[in-house]
């Protein structure tokens, strides 16, 4: 028996999820007021410049969504990632987050250097 490429994640009726600039704004909201750390969004995207006609790129690429100094001094890097409302087979059998090469490498970096990397989906999950 084959097996359909993607199967239903949420459901037929659920509507869409957030976008991830939400998500991202939700769980800077909660970092500031609730857990009252030092957090900050962190631009990772390119800014266009409309004198030279070109987009002027991240200074450095991979950097996670949002960056936070724990009580205790410790750095956090928190990744937002967008839920999907499908997800393939192989994505079911393998839940872990999709990161891009760039930020694999900012994230060993960050964990070489005893900070905290989490890759989140929802203000929910962050405040769990």
């Amino acid at each position: 028996m084959k097996l359909p490429y993607f199967v239903p994640h949420f459901g037929p009726d659920v509507p869409e999820p957030p976008r991830e600039i939400e998500i991202q704004r939700g769980c800077l909201n909660w970092l500031l007021k609730e857990a009252r750390l030092f957090a900050w969004r962190n631009n990772s995207v390119g800014i266009y410049d409309k004198d030279k006609g070109f987009y002027r790129t991240a200074p450095k690429r991979g950097a996670p969504d949002i960056m936070a100094i724990g009580l205790n001094g410790r750095f956090i890097g928190i990744e937002v990632k967008r839920p999907r409302k499908r997800l393939s087979i192989l994505r079911m059998r393998n839940l872990a987050p999709k990161l891009s090469p760039e930020q694999k490498n900012f994230r060993d970096g960050i964990q070489g250097a005893g900070g905290l990397y989490w890759v989140v989906h929802s203000v929910e999950e962050l405040s769990a």
